[in-house]
């Protein structure tokens, strides 16, 4: 669900107005992960849904290895 105030139109996705870029970050236990940065808010909220979809599916990212995997798969979009 999106807040009211969401101004991309996409959870997990916002703008970054110092680097003018749309910013992909997703909350895993508490903890906030950038996903990464991206031209348009549209691969920004792919990133997000890539990024979900690993992080809900068991085994959780959690060894540097899973996570460098991840971060290879979501620069490839």
């Amino acid at each position: 669900m999106l807040r009211p105030n969401n101004t991309s139109g996409f959870c997990g996705v916002t703008w970054h107005k110092k680097h003018e870029n749309f910013v992909a970050q997703i909350m895993v236990d508490r903890q906030q992960i950038h996903i990464g940065a991206y031209s348009t808010a549209q691969r920004a909220a792919a990133a997000y849904r890539v990024a979900k979809a690993l992080l809900t599916q068991p085994p959780k990212l959690t060894t540097r290895e899973q996570r460098a995997r991840f971060r290879e798969i979501v620069n490839s979009l």
